[in-house]
């Protein structure tokens, strides 16, 4: 959690958020990584709503910055201009696409919880840090993370998407991932993406 604090905070502690000038916004930034750093990753497990029992507990806990009254703590963002906090819901854009040439399966349409997940994960991505999605068959994480991945300028990344499920062995991520790899010259048993990415 604190290595996930610390990397949320990277992508938040920048001037255009927090300014150069005083560090009156530090506290905001700083409360809303840690939210979603510490409970980020809670889920509902044998009926009990982990994550909204932490909203609850973090509204009634800790009052210095204080959460709209609706909701629950993970359904805002901080608005760069008003330095408070919005809903997710505000930053939704309208989908554009094609019918005749877009697979259904490629569509998504956006919610406040996949605009708040692109959110931290291209914030991530940005910085050269690893994200992972958690979530249960069918909810959307390799066609969220496909969508961020597909938006990454061609020059200097390579991009391979693959499932896994419970039914996926070894041999065969491993055969996966080595797949599309080049030798590198210069060090015996050293491969990377082809080219320069």
């Amino acid at each position: 959690m604190v290595q996930t604090l610390c990397m949320l905070l990277e992508q938040l502690l920048i001037p255009e958020n927090v300014g150069t000038k005083d560090a009156s916004f530090f506290e905001l930034y700083f409360v809303f990584a840690v939210v979603w750093a510490c409970g980020s990753a809670l889920a509902v497990e044998g009926g009990v709503d982990y994550r909204s029992n932490f909203s609850h507990w973090w509204v009634n806990t800790w009052k210095s910055i204080s959460f709209p009254a609706r909701g629950e703590v993970f359904d805002f963002y901080i608005e760069r201009r008003k330095q408070n906090f919005m809903s997710w819901s505000e930053r939704v854009s309208a989908i554009n696409f094609d019918p005749a040439t877009t697979a259904v399966a490629a569509i998504i349409v956006p919610t406040g919880q996949t605009a708040s997940t692109s959110f931290w994960v291209r914030g991530l991505l940005e910085r050269g840090k690893a994200s992972m999605l958690v979530g249960g068959l069918g909810c959307g994480k390799h066609a969220l993370a496909d969508s961020l991945l597909r938006t990454l300028p061609e020059a200097g990344y390579a991009r391979a998407c693959t499932r896994l499920s419970r039914m996926t062995d070894a041999v065969s991520l491993k055969r996966w991932i080595e797949a599309p790899l080049e030798k590198k010259p210069g060090r015996a048993g050293c491969y990377g993406p082809p080219g320069d990415k």
